[in-house]
């Protein structure tokens, strides 16, 4: 076969929270982070980074679903929504949302089991004044009738929106299979019916909450900004200083579940095709530094993917796709969840699963534990510590406001703790890893004896206590295929650069970019391929790629490496990023083994069942997910993930490497200071001039996926000018479309836009609904965009000019965090990243009214 023509890109990025390219968990908590507490009770914590570009604050209120009042479960979700729907000296239900656009920022908020947070990220002028609205918001909100009922409206859309997901009706019976005693009972997310209840009963009833919790000593506040600490602390007490504390009443910890409810077997009747079983096991709360280091060295231990593990043996018994491991649950009560997706063998021999299991955590009782496994641990946490962070500042804050309300350890920096163990911390650990600690969720159409069914998830189950000779079989299961993991390999200090061993290497500079971290390889598609078959091969090689490695797949996870796989119609682009020490060891291994031209007939057919499988996963999603999905695919030509299945299904290995041969031949590595390189198929972009009409080249219409619908603009004609006019026109209507979907129809709780630059640039709107079709929503945002269109009223003069400072800042602060999504237009455009800012720059501050209309009339 030929050989691959490879662009490979080298460089170290400055990943950042909010644009701020230094910044470390541990830099903030030793060099930046600053603690208080207000004479009211309030605790602040305040990191001031000169670097930052971008400012975001958190409130983390100590009250969540548990604290729902037995007769209106969900109402703290119900608060939740309405305290953004104004507040005595904001009293327009949209001044929130107007406030945050104008300021160039974002927010959210969510409603957890023991606590609800707020936060949200701005530029830094409008710190002041975010502070000012976020105080009245949360101490002083309207909570009219009208404002509880559009509450209830969108809880109970967001309800019926999930309520076909298999796990949430999984987890409606493991709340109906909780202790009556405890508060995890209740049904912390709401819907009508559990909110039943007079209109005016609600709001005095949300009132009443309200009072009892969202008071100072109760909360907790994050402030990251560039700004100086001790102004910012003036500007924290002058905002939220003279609010009075309160009484609050303290939940009491009580067990998870009563005796007779663990050794228990759960048989739910599945909607889902594929079966999977959830082995819950009741542990410490992850609160306490020791707990948490064993919590996750024990989780890593099942977890682990490599030789000797439990996923390697069910899979090589045909008994399991997938293993994982996860911690549910809050301040109270956490379990730690092992999730295994079974195959259909797997689920007629689920006994013979949890004995796998087991087997596994006897070897972890009985066997001395390799000190190296602690230590990899201990170096990976200590490694994320001095790692740039990478999310948005907003999201950041918010989880170190979760760990400050909930620990008096530094909550910058608590998570990545991992303490010395010995062996008989864990010996102890693993005592609540047992058969009589445990509940089974066992996912199936076969239930046995008496069922139940769960509240307004309507979910049909069967309970069955496991005999005290089966609970007995477990606890003395032994397989001697079971070993803890190797040393993993890439965890090391090894710094030399090594070459890719299967092609003739050009070097070339990744200097232009203004880039200085992780690997991009570019692959380039044969012109003279079909769409179908461009998707087709993609999909193929991403499945190769991931697997590539075998056990060490696995380990190059574990120590932080990452692939982020990307195609369209011209390009598949690979971004490899991780430590650098061992960043090349791991790009070349895998390509090597990729790029193999002996491909085995076996290893064809496990990639095949891999895309299969995740393909057919994918019927699992949220419909609005389905939706978009299926949407991307439309710009292939191909109308649903069903009709990509059959495409997989009939391919040979002979076709497959039929592919592989159509690809060109040579290879560029670039590197810091070696040169510019010939991208021989990319043409120079200049600025559209604004008297040109913006020409949509294709527009994909509305994929079927049930009760959602995704309807994309989809420019490919000139990726500077179609990526800004996309951007300012996102800024234009966004805001706008959501709230007329969400508040004012009540039409969907989900109604939001996705701009995106792979496969050409394209601007989509995502709408779900629980009572309307995919027919009636696609008819609903055509007649929106047409209205928007004829009307013109979102179009002023000075919505376009805050819409234009918004995008650059978008755009800029995602080409600092995200580069390499980026890199082709960049190299399309000029010879250096600055030249593709000043160009969209240049571009965004021509884009006109008439550009804009101009997308919508096509």
């Amino acid at each position: 076969m030929k050989l691959l023509k490879l662009l490979v890109l080298m460089f170290f990025t400055n990943s950042a929270v909010a644009a701020s390219p230094l910044l470390t968990p541990s830099k903030a908590s030793s060099e930046l982070s600053h603690s208080l507490q207000l004479d009211n009770g309030l605790l602040v914590n305040i990191i001031s980074d000169p670097r930052a570009t971008s400012s975001a604050i958190s409130v983390n209120i100590g009250a969540g679903q548990r604290h729902s009042p037995e007769k209106y479960q969900g109402l703290p979700h119900l608060l939740e929504h309405a305290v953004f729907m104004g507040s005595t000296a904001f009293p327009a239900p949209s001044d929130w949302d107007d406030f945050v656009k104008s300021a160039g920022g974002w927010s959210n908020a969510s409603t957890r089991p023991d606590n609800t947070r707020y936060h949200l990220q701005i530029e830094h002028e409008y710190l002041y004044q975010s502070l000012v609205r976020l105080s009245d918001l949360l101490f002083k909100p309207l909570l009219t009738v009208d404002v509880v009922d559009i509450g209830v409206a969108e809880v109970n859309e967001e309800f019926l929106t999930g309520k076909t997901s298999e796990w949430q009706r999984i987890l409606s019976v493991i709340r109906a299979t909780t202790s009556t005693a405890n508060s995890a009972k209740l049904f912390g997310t709401g819907n009508k019916a559990s909110l039943n209840g007079s209109s005016q009963e609600l709001r005095l009833a949300a009132q009443q909450f309200h009072s009892t919790y969202y008071v100072p000593n109760n909360m907790v506040l994050v402030i990251y900004t560039n700004q100086n600490y001790k102004q910012v602390a003036k500007l924290v007490s002058k905002t939220f200083g003279r609010l009075d504390r309160g009484n609050i009443p303290k939940l009491q910890r009580v067990d998870l579940h009563d005796t007779s409810q663990l050794s228990t077997l759960y048989k739910i009747d599945a909607k889902s095709a594929n079966a999977s079983v959830d082995i819950r096991f009741n542990i410490p709360t992850r609160f306490d530094k020791k707990n948490r280091s064993l919590a996750r060295y024990v989780a890593e231990l099942i977890g682990h993917e490599t030789k000797g593990s439990i996923l390697s043996y069910l899979k090589a018994e045909g008994l399991a796709h997938s293993v994982s491991t996860a911690f549910q649950g809050d301040s109270y009560n956490e379990v730690l969840d092992v999730y295994i997706q079974l195959t259909d063998e797997g689920k007629e021999n689920y006994q013979e699963v949890i004995n796998v299991v087991f087997a596994y955590i006897n070897m972890l009782n009985t066997n001395p534990h390799p000190d190296y496994i602690n230590a990899e641990l201990q170096y990976l946490q200590a490694q994320a510590m001095n790692t740039q962070i990478s999310r948005d500042a907003g999201d950041w804050v918010s989880d170190i406001s979760d760990l400050m309300l909930f620990t008096q350890e530094d909550p910058i920096i608590f998570g990545y703790s991992q303490d010395s163990l010995s062996q008989s911390d864990i010996q102890e650990y693993l005592q609540y890893i047992s058969p009589n600690n445990m509940q089974v969720f066992l996912t199936t159409n076969e239930l046995e004896g008496e069922t139940f069914i769960t509240p307004y998830y309507e979910t049909i189950y069967s309970q069955s206590i496991f005999s005290t000779l089966q609970t007995t079989t477990w606890m003395k299961a032994s397989l001697s295929e079971l070993a803890f993991p190797a040393p993993n390999i890439f965890i090391s200090k090894t710094t030399e650069k090594q070459n890719l061993g299967i092609h003739k290497e050009r070097t070339f500079s990744g200097e232009i970019l203004g880039l200085e971290s992780d690997a991009l390889v570019t692959i380039a598609l044969d012109e003279r391929l079909t769409l179908i078959d461009k998707i087709s091969l993609s999909i193929m090689l991403k499945a190769y790629l991931e697997t590539s490695l075998g056990d060490n797949d696995y380990f190059a996870k574990l120590a932080g490496y990452r692939m982020n796989f990307k195609s369209d119609a011209d390009f598949i682009k690979i971004v490899f990023s991780g430590e650098k020490s061992n960043l090349m060891t791991y790009l070349n291994s895998v390509l090597t083994e990729v790029l193999n031209p002996s491909i085995s007939n076996e290893s064809f057919l496990q990639a095949k069942k891999k895309v299969i499988f995740e393909l057919e996963s994918k019927a699992e999603d949220k419909a609005f997910k389905q939706a978009f999905f299926n949407m991307n695919l439309l710009k292939f030509g191909i109308m649903s993930s069903d009709s990509l299945i059959s495409i997989v299904e009939s391919m040979t290995l002979k076709q497959y490497k039929s592919l592989l041969n159509n690809l060109p031949d040579d290879l560029f590595i670039l590197v810091p200071n070696k040169g510019t390189p010939p991208f021989k198929n990319l043409k120079k972009s200049t600025p559209k001039k604004t008297d040109e009409k913006a020409k949509i080249t294709k527009v994909v219409g509305f994929p079927n996926a049930g009760n959602a619908a995704a309807y994309s603009l989809w420019l490919n004609d000139n990726p500077v000018f179609d990526l800004a006019v996309l951007s300012v026109l996102n800024e234009v209507i966004a805001a706008p479309f959501k709230a007329e979907m969400r508040m004012k129809r009540k039409l969907a709780y989900i109604a939001d836009t996705h701009l995106s630059v792979d496969s050409g640039i394209s601007l989509t709107f995502i709408i779900e609904s629980s009572h309307h079709s995919s027919k009636e929503l696609e008819i609903v945002v055509k007649d929106y965009l047409k209205g928007q269109l004829d009307s013109g009223t979102l179009f002023s003069d000075e919505s376009i000019k805050l819409a234009k400072v918004n995008a650059l800042r978008k755009l800029e602060d995602n080409l600092l965090r995200e580069p390499t999504n980026y890199t082709l237009q960049v190299l399309q455009v000029g010879s250096s990243l600055s030249d593709y800012k000043n160009c969209l720059n240049q571009v965004i501050k021509g884009i006109t009214k008439e550009d804009l209309l101009a997308i919508l009339e096509q």
